[in-house]
């Protein structure tokens, strides 16, 4: 059900319409020009995410893939293909400080090149936003979001939870 290929050397590794589990576990893994498009990567806070920490991710093609949730912290994906991927609920919608926010939190401390294809020219945006230039050329995702720059909550909503405390709040469903 979790499968682990922690450490994995999955080098020019083809996984397309691989059956990975759930929340396949790919820290440290290197998956140097392995192809991941089209697979459902993602996960939910009932099971947790996919994890790709520290992963070497170099020209790995994730073109339309579903990665909700998944964990890229320290992970180097300079030259990845991103195109059509989805990284969290709302990417289309949603600020753009909120964005960016996303953004540092799933990809923290990530390094990334020009060759590097986000999933469209907004998204391509807000990872220049989230990152700052490393070493010949790469940039680094910030571990932590820049000072001030918090999500923010869809127009209209509260700040504060709005249960009135009727029943359980985790399965209330707003009755």
């Amino acid at each position: 059900m979790y499968p682990n290929f922690t450490d994995a050397k999955l080098v020019g590794a083809d996984l397309r319409g691989a059956d990975l589990g759930i929340v396949p576990d790919f820290s440290r893994a290197d998956l140097t020009d392995a192809n991941l498009a089209g697979l459902n990567l993602g996960g939910a806070p009932e099971v947790g995410c996919s994890q790709f920490t520290e992963a070497k991710l170099l020209r790995t093609i994730f073109t339309g893939s579903c990665l909700l949730g998944a964990d890229f912290t320290g992970a180097d994906v300079s030259g990845a293909n991103f195109a059509g991927a989805r990284f969290w609920i709302g990417m289309e919608r949603a600020s753009t400080t909120d964005q960016v926010f996303r953004a540092a939190s799933l990809f923290g401390g990530a390094t990334w090149d020009s060759a590097t294809t986000w999933p469209d020219d907004r998204l391509a945006e807000v990872f220049r936003q989230a990152s700052y230039p490393a070493a010949e050329g790469t940039f680094r995702v910030r571990d932590k979001p820049e000072p001030g720059i918090a999500p923010q909550p869809p127009a209209g909503a509260s700040a504060q939870p709005n249960n009135g405390g009727q029943g359980d709040v985790f399965f209330d469903f707003g009755r």
